[in-house]
């Protein structure tokens, strides 16, 4: 359970008890330890609780699958918005975003476009040509990733 910074319970001192006399042993207990508390603040810092509801961003498909630096392409997916489900009976407008995020091409960011919550135009980076993973980052969630190919550009 993820507890808020201000709730009393999350300032409690934790115990734990270590009953060896194995330095390695210790050590392997230690590193699980800081691990698992990195592990902690980075989920409370991104703000995630086990009743969130806004969704990871799934890409689907990058059209065209291929092309050279500086050429647009679409990429089709959904929750690009990273909205909350809408409450019952209220209507949410499909094409307005209260986040956008980031596409990187390897890690490289493109130049947006048009971006809704299932698609998004953006000019591929210039890259070295070869194939490569695509991602969406909104809200610090990232979507799963796409292979697509870099060209080498026209002379």
């Amino acid at each position: 359970m993820i507890t808020p910074a201000n709730d009393r319970r999350a300032r409690q001192p934790i115990h734990l008890w270590f009953a060896s006399t194995s330095p390695a042993a210790y050590s392997l207990f230690v590193k699980t330890v800081v691990r698992a508390a990195v592990a902690l603040v980075f989920a409370t810092a991104a703000g995630c609780t086990t009743n969130d509801d806004i969704h990871t961003p799934a890409l689907g498909a990058i059209t065209p699958e291929h092309a050279s630096p500086a050429t647009v392409v679409v990429i089709s997916g959904s929750y690009f918005c990273a909205q909350p489900e809408p409450e019952d009976g209220e209507e949410v407008d499909p094409l307005a975003c209260e986040h956008t995020g980031t596409v990187s091409f390897n890690a490289v960011p493109g130049n947006l476009g048009e971006y809704t919550d299932t698609r998004i135009t953006v000019e591929v980076p210039p890259l070295a040509p070869g194939v490569i993973s695509v991602r969406v980052a909104v809200a610090g969630r990232t979507s799963n990733s796409v292979e697509f190919t870099v060209e080498t550009p026209a002379p």
